[in-house]
Formats: structure tokens, C-alpha cells, sequence
């Protein structure tokens, strides 16, 4: 698979496709809830097949872990930016 030009490449996926996803998975874990939501709940969101998910997060237990990553970056960002005003 072809790096691409954006930085924070995962196995191939853009930033903003990575992003894509796990903004996907937040919604459907909310709505669904983890236990019922599945990786292709999570594709169909997305628009893309399942397989190519696994490029991303190897489980959908993998996917939980990137969501609630996130988040924490989220939160340490935003109270760095509160602690410099």
C-alpha cells in the first residue's frame, strides 16, 4: 500500500480517512452500543467495505481503544489550550 502525503499515515489511510473512521465508530458505538454495533456498522458509515476497516484496527475491540484514544488527546488538547489563556 502507498504512503500517503498526509502526516499520521496508517498502513495507507489518510489522517482525514482515519479521522473519518473513528468519528464514525463513536456514532455508532453511541447509538448501538458497543456490544451491538459491528465493523461493518462502522464501514457502512464510512462508505467503505469492511476489509478495508482492518487496514485501520485489527478488532473492533481495537476500534473501542482508537475512540476512546482519541477522546483522551481531545481532552489533554483542549485543557492545554485552557492552561496557556
Amino acid at each position: 500500500m502507498e504512503r500517503d502525503a498526509d502526516v499520521g499515515c496508517l498502513h495507507g489511510l489518510t489522517a482525514r480517512r482515519q479521522a473519518d473512521v473513528t468519528q464514525a465508530a463513536v456514532e455508532i458505538f453511541w447509538q448501538k452500543g458497543y456490544r451491538v454495533a459491528s465493523i461493518q456498522d462502522v464501514a457502512d458509515q464510512v462508505g467503505v467495505l469492511k476489509g478495508s476497516l482492518y487496514d485501520y484496527s485489527e478488532s473492533k475491540e481495537d476500534l473501542l481503544w482508537r475512540v476512546i484514544e482519541d477522546g483522551s488527546h481531545r481532552v489533554e488538547r483542549e485543557s492545554s489550550s485552557r492552561q496557556r489563556s
